[in-house]
Order: structure tokens, then sequence, then C-alpha cells
């Protein structure tokens, strides 16, 4: 506009045609299609985005153009980033009202696109199946279950994909804005595996059973068979491989493998630990001092006050019986009995059970949704959120007098200590109660679930994503426990019954 440009936070008075400006003559008017444009344009403190009070025509049977606003911009110097739908939105609402609208967007900055984070593509099946179980004998086939994956030397195991670097953006005045590059991760290759030059592709170095660790570290181990028990005559066993144990772990004794532990038998109170998948042919009874843990997927026959972890999917063919159960994985107990009664059971991904509870309405909690890692964390928030209500009344109370002293003009040295102190407690407290709630906004609500195949009884408690339901009577009908993600509720949704055929 004119030969002079108007400001960016205040533009020149004028009327805007769709010809540009005659330089020291002023801008040109043109009755026809003319506007006038007398307002400041408001840049974001961030530079990504400008406003405007966008006029009403000054002739209403004109047909009012936004390439007139694209010049006023131009000329104020906002060249770049006009939101052309906005404006013509806004000329089309003025028009219609006779009334300027505000606080219109007339241009924005081009926002910066985050980079992908690197990842690692397994070339075998990483969540194999826990086993088929024959319906007639109940015995589980571990033969067809995937858990052990051989290879060959020279394999390719795994491959990385690097992380990108993102695309930069730019604000308003052209100034570019850096992209948040994707997080990296290393590939690792643990003994037997060896990676390429370049770090981006891991082979076998040996003939084996390949076993991932957290996804990221990639081995290539061999088998080692105990022909018995472990007991007295073997004492505790550590083993860096693949380990088949013919007998039972018993009780007081210590079995750890970094690759794939079978145990054709059962383990009685020990400890038993696996860096890869666990299968127990027989059941798996726990004591006081007694704990299983696997990072991977989990097999067996029942559980009986068990206290069991797993890093993947647990499957157990007759039932659960007063145990502390936690998988990041799904939990399934359908094939035998299907039982879950007593005890506590914490599954990521869901779980999926024939009997819920007992008919004598034994106290039976199943909590899904939340992985342990973020189920600590909320603990910790929690905690300390409980802390500061049990002492907000103290510290409100505080906060007042301390503030009214400071406010007079009298507050000591010792007291300004203690003001400061208890803003930055009810600072800490808001921010916790924010950081809380993001956790929560954070988890997938819609994957996972509680499916009953049967029935589930009075005593039984399910927690789903927060959300809980004490079952208060008996429902011997098939259902499953959803979380209504727009009602946000927590509802046992059961299976419409057939009507019976007439006649």
């Amino acid at each position: 506009m004119g030969a002079s440009r108007g400001a960016i936070v205040c533009a020149e008075s004028g009327i805007i045609s769709s010809v540009a400006d005659d330089g020291e003559n002023g801008p040109r008017r043109d009755g026809n299609r003319g506007l006038r444009l007398d307002s400041a344009i408001h840049i974001s403190k961030d530079g990504m985005e400008a406003r405007a009070i966008m006029p009403p025509p000054t002739n209403p049977e004109a047909n009012t153009d936004p390439a007139d606003v694209v010049l006023w911009l131009n000329a104020c110097g906002l060249t770049r980033g006009h939101c052309l739908e906005a404006i013509a939105e806004a000329l089309a609402g003025t028009r219609v009202s006779g009334t300027a609208l505000e606080e219109v967007v007339v241009a924005c900055g081009t926002p910066p696109i985050s980079g992908e984070d690197a990842r690692v593509e397994l070339c075998f099946a990483a969540a194999p199946s826990a086993g088929t179980v024959d319906e007639e004998g109940g015995e589980i086939d571990y033969h067809e279950r995937g858990f052990l994956h051989a290879v060959k030397e020279g394999d390719l195991l795994a491959r990385k994909i690097p992380a990108t670097a993102g695309e930069p953006g730019s604000d308003l005045f052209g100034k570019a804005i850096a992209s948040k590059p994707g997080k990296d991760l290393r590939l690792e290759a643990k003994a037997g595996a060896e990676l390429s030059e370049d770090g981006l592709e891991c082979h076998a170095a040996v003939d084996g059973v390949v076993v991932a660790i957290g996804g990221t570290a990639i081995g290539v181990v061999q088998q080692f068979t105990i022909p018995g028990d472990v007991d007295l005559h073997t004492g505790n066993l550590e083993m860096n491989g693949s380990l088949i144990i013919q007998g039972w772990v018993r009780e007081g004794f210590r079995v750890h493998a970094t690759g794939d532990l079978v145990i054709n038998g059962g383990i009685e109170p020990s400890q038993v630990k696996t860096e890869a998948n666990l299968v127990v042919k027989g059941g798996i009874v726990g004591g006081p001092q007694s704990s299983v843990e696997s990072q991977g997927a989990v097999s067996a026959q029942f559980l009986e006050a068990a206290q069991l972890r797993a890093g993947g999917d647990v499957q157990v063919h007759n039932g659960i019986l007063n145990s502390q159960v936690t998988a990041e994985g799904h939990v399934s107990t359908t094939e035998g009995k299907g039982y879950i009664v007593g005890g506590v059971l914490r599954a990521t991904k869901g779980v999926e059970v024939n009997e819920l509870g007992s008919p004598a309405g034994v106290r039976t909690i199943v909590d899904v949704g939340v992985d342990s890692e973020t189920r600590g964390k909320l603990g910790r928030l929690e905690r300390e959120c409980a802390l500061y209500e049990r002492n907000q009344q103290k510290i409100t109370r505080g906060l007042a007098t301390l503030i009214t002293k400071a406010r007079s003009g009298i507050l000591m040295p010792s007291e300004k200590a203690a003001l400061g102190k208890l803003v930055r407690l009810r600072r800490e407290a808001e921010l916790t109660r924010r950081t809380m709630a993001n956790c929560w906004k954070q988890l997938d609500r819609a994957s996972a679930t509680v499916k009953v195949r049967k029935a589930v009884y009075e005593g039984a408690t399910v927690i789903a994503f927060g959300h809980r339901i004490d079952v208060q009577e008996n429902v011997p009908i098939p259902g499953e426990f959803v979380l209504n993600i727009e009602e946000d509720r927590l509802a046992y949704l059961a299976e419409r019954q057939v009507p019976p055929k007439q006649g």
C-alpha cells in the first residue's frame, strides 16, 4: 500500500482494491470492490499466526475478493502463509451480516514435522502362540507352539530402520523452526549373533535358537536339557541359553535362563526366571518366598498361590487360583475349566476367562489396560497428590496468612522463605495433577477388555483404565467388560440370548 509499508502490528488505513497502490499518490480507491482495512495485525508470540479485524465491504453490492486482503497483507510486510479460505469465509460473513469480524486468522506459518523414531524389524515371529491343546487328553503339544525359533548361521535375524530427522517449518517471517528428530535406538547383537558393519542388520553367527530381549537385543543360543528334577542333585541352575527340564523344579531351588525355559513337570515354591518365554507342562504352585518371572510369554496347566510376572501373554489351561499375576500382554484361561478365583490379576492387553470369581463370592480382582511402568508412575503421582491433599488446608491457611503479611510489608525473612516453600508446594501439586491426567489420556483406552465366556460371580471386581465395577450378584451369562469411551464408564455387555425355536 502506498510508498511506505504499513507496520505488521498496526496497518495503515486506506482503501485496498484489486489494483496495486499508486506509489507516492497513495492507495487507489475502487468504489465497486473497495474494502476499508483499518486495523492492527496481531502476531502470536511464536510468530506462527496472524489475526486481524475483517471489515464489511464499503459497498454492500461489492464483489469482495480475498486478493484485496492479500495486497494489504503484502503491503504490511506479511508476504507468506496467507489463509485464503479463512479470508474468503470472513469476507462472505461480513457481507451477509454487515458487521466486522474480529480475530480472523489471515496468515499462518508452517509447523515442523517431527521425525519418526528408529525401530527394529524382527525377521521371525516375536510373539508366538503358547501351544496347542489336545481337547481329549488335555495335553499341551509344545512341538507346535513356535516358542523356539531355529536359525542357521548367516540367517538374517533383524534389521534396524533408522530414525528420520523430520521436516523443518518456518514462521510468518521466514524464520526456520527446527523439527524434532526421531529417537534413535541401538540394535544389539548378543552371543551367537553379529551385526553388519553399518549396525543396521543382525545375522546369526551359529546354528541355534534365536532370542529377542526387549525387541532390540538379538542372540542365538544352544539348548541344554536336565533329564530329571532340579533338586539337590543339580543345585541351583544358571543357564546362558535355552533350558529344558524334564522333571520338576523342587521347592527352594533357583533357576535362571537367558533363553526359553521349558519345564515338562511343574514348579513347586521356588524362584524361576527366564529372559525369554516360559512353558510349564504341569502347574505352578507358589508360596511366601517363591516367584516366577518371564520377560516373554508364559504357558502353564494351572496356577495356585503363584507369584507370576510376564512380559508377554499368559496362557493357563485349567485355571488360576489365589494368585498374584502381572502380564504386559493378554491373559487367557479358556481351554480347560478356565477359571480365575481369588487373588489379583493385572493384564495390560486384556483377559479372557470362562468363569470369573466363584459362587462362594471369593474376592477376585482383575485389572486391565495399564502397563507396569505407567502403573508405577501413576502410583507415585497418586501418593504425591494424596500427601498434598492431606495437608491442603494447612497449606492454604499458611499461604493466606503470609500473603496478608507480605502485602502489609511486615514479612520476616524466615516467613518469606516459608511463603516461597508453600507457593512451590502448591505449584508442584498442580503440576502433579496435570501429569497424572496426561498419563491417563495417553493410554489406548480401547485396547483392553475382560471377556467372560460363561459366568461372572459376586465378589469379583473388574478395573479397566482406572474405572471399576464391583460385581454385586452372579451373572451366569457370557459377556464382556468394556470401557465406553464416550460415556467414560465401564460396563458389562452380556451376549444376547438366542430365543427358543417355536414348535
